[in-house]
């Protein structure tokens, strides 16, 4: 009887297990979909230094549109502070993330190390049932 209880809960042990590396490889996927999202608003901040430059250039070329290219220059500007504002956000999910990965990564290990103690109780107590059986 000890036996079937010990083996149903290896069984649990190895279904907790499971669980655990399936939220790993969510936790993974969504930390590689954000790095994605860090990726596309660098290339967007690239784009957005490319109009700058070219806006600077525009200024010195054209003294009479000066007002409207400073406030086309201040537009930019703000978007870029939402970007940069939108980047620390992601940023900091990525790390809380990777955090919450480690922490995960941590249980899965020490629930295997449990799952490999308790296979080693099955298979004593096994043992000891089957000695009794043979004496």
């Amino acid at each position: 009887m000890v036996a079937n209880e010990v083996k149903e809960l290896a069984k649990q042990t190895a279904k907790a297990t499971e669980d655990i590396t399936n939220k790993i490889t969510g936790i993974q996927t969504d930390t590689k979909s954000s790095i994605e999202a860090v990726g596309l608003i660098s290339k967007s901040i690239e784009k957005l230094t490319s109009i700058a430059t070219a806006i600077a250039a525009s200024v010195e070329e054209q003294s009479a549109t000066t007002n409207e290219v400073v406030r086309i220059v201040q537009q930019s500007a703000d978007g870029v502070q939402n970007i940069t504002q939108n980047i620390k956000v992601v940023s900091e999910a990525a790390i809380q993330t990777a955090n919450g990965s480690s922490q995960v990564l941590a249980a899965a290990k020490s629930l295997s190390e449990l799952a490999s103690q308790l296979d080693k109780m099955v298979t004593i107590t096994y043992k000891r049932f089957a000695k009794n059986l043979i004496s």
